[in-house]
């Protein structure tokens, strides 16, 4: 991927000094299961309803491809939730 940082087109140009999801998580995988853990956390806590954990994996999902550069749409801002 350009400029090695492995993130969105959009995002490789900003000045952000983060690091890039893929470097901060080995796989999709790895990281949609830390989200599935966090949102279970949440429903423990009261904060998020049992029903919404998939979602909120899903949606990690698609931002995950968004910002890996490989959106279907190459579109210029981040997936439309819903």
């Amino acid at each position: 991927m350009p400029g090695g940082r492995g993130c969105h087109p959009a995002l490789e140009a900003s000045a952000d000094p983060r690091a890039s999801i893929e470097e901060r998580y080995p796989s999709r995988v790895a990281y949609l299961e830390r989200v599935r853990r966090a949102a279970l956390e949440l429903v423990v806590g009261r904060y998020l309803l049992a029903e919404d954990v998939e979602l909120s994996v899903m949606i990690a999902a698609r931002m995950w491809d968004w910002l890996a550069g490989g959106a279907p749409s190459e579109q210029a801002g981040p997936p439309a939730i819903g």
